[in-house]
């Protein structure tokens, strides 16, 4: 699913809206999205997911999220090296990204490549704020683990955890035929 799927979702609702008779603020609302929605149409949706949870950030707290690998740049640039400080708030910022993704990675909006993306801003970290990050987010690595190992430990948290989710059926959900097939397996076992 893309944001194209979204746009015709929402283009579909406020034909709906204008057949309803709804107010014109509503309908004025609705094209706004709709004309807000047009400039990412290709992008997939869990693409979209993370750059709002990134715009999200930014306007909470002032600081512009690690953003992925752009492509394309020269290599030979040097980055300006950042303060104790900035390091810092950044470890303090990834650790709030993973803790806030862990807590909604089950659902269905949340793809896979929400993951891949934060384990990327991690990986661009050096050994020490990984080992940061990955206590901050409850991974306890070995002193001699490297940053390879931190950002897969990562990885693996949550991708368990979305995949945990995925698998577990409510019980609400058991049939009446599925139930009574465990009592006749029970009766037989005693």
């Amino acid at each position: 699913m893309n944001v194209a799927d979204l746009h015709a979702l929402l283009v579909a609702a406020k034909h709906f809206a204008d057949a309803a008779g709804n107010s014109q603020a509503s309908k004025t609302k609705l094209t706004e999205v709709c004309e807000a929605l047009e400039p990412f149409r290709s992008l997939d949706i869990s693409a979209f997911v993370s750059f709002l949870r990134q715009a999200e950030e930014y306007q909470r707290t002032g600081v512009l999220p690690v953003a992925s690998k752009a492509k394309g740049r020269s290599p030979a640039k040097a980055k300006p090296s950042m303060s104790t400080e900035e390091k810092a708030q950044q470890v303090e910022n990834l650790v709030k990204q993973l803790q806030d993704l862990y807590g909604v990675v089950h659902e269905e909006t949340v793809g896979y490549g929400a993951i891949d993306d934060i384990c990327e801003a991690v990986d661009r970290l050096n050994v020490p704020e990984v080992k940061k990050v990955a206590q901050g987010f409850g991974i306890k690595l070995a002193s001699k683990a490297t940053k390879k190992d931190g950002v897969e430990q990562i990885r693996r948290k949550l991708t368990e955890q979305k995949g945990s989710a995925q698998r577990i059926q409510p019980i609400s959900e058991k049939t009446p035929t599925a139930t009574a097939e465990s009592d006749a397996r029970e009766t037989v076992s005693s």
